[in-house]
């Protein structure tokens, strides 16, 4: 695990800076930028100094926050949904500060988390006895 660099803090607060207004705040960041419309959007990306460190070294190999895809999660968070939380490689879109609890599958059941924070479940196709 990579350790904390407040460089990659203050180039992550840089380059979000670039597209839109950013302040930091317990937890993570605050980014508001502008939407197709027009409409000034703020969400609230919930991450801290560690996990960013981390993610742009042992994912993207990089310090340059640009090569990540921040920005496209950032502006694809769906209407009404006020955070976006990092959860190990990525950013999920959440109604609160916390992912939802996991829901519990049966044997030879799965889910994924969709983009707008629904789950979809799928289960094998079992042969008969």
């Amino acid at each position: 695990m990579r350790a904390h660099d407040d460089l990659d803090w203050q180039r992550l607060l840089a380059y979000v800076g670039s597209w839109a207004l950013v302040r930091e705040v317990p937890g993570g960041l605050e980014v508001t930028f502008e939407t197709a419309d027009g409409a000034p959007r703020t969400v609230e990306v919930v991450m801290t100094p560690d996990e960013w460190s981390t993610h742009l070294g042992v994912v993207h190999g990089s310090d340059d926050p640009g090569v990540t895809w921040l920005r496209e999660r950032v502006l694809a968070t769906p209407e009404g949904t006020a955070f976006l939380v990092f959860s190990t490689h990525d950013w999920e879109p959440s109604p609160t500060r916390e992912l939802p609890e996991e829901p519990d599958g049966g044997p030879g059941e799965w889910f994924v988390r969709n983009r707008d924070g629904s789950v979809s479940y799928f289960r094998d196709a079992l042969e008969p006895d």
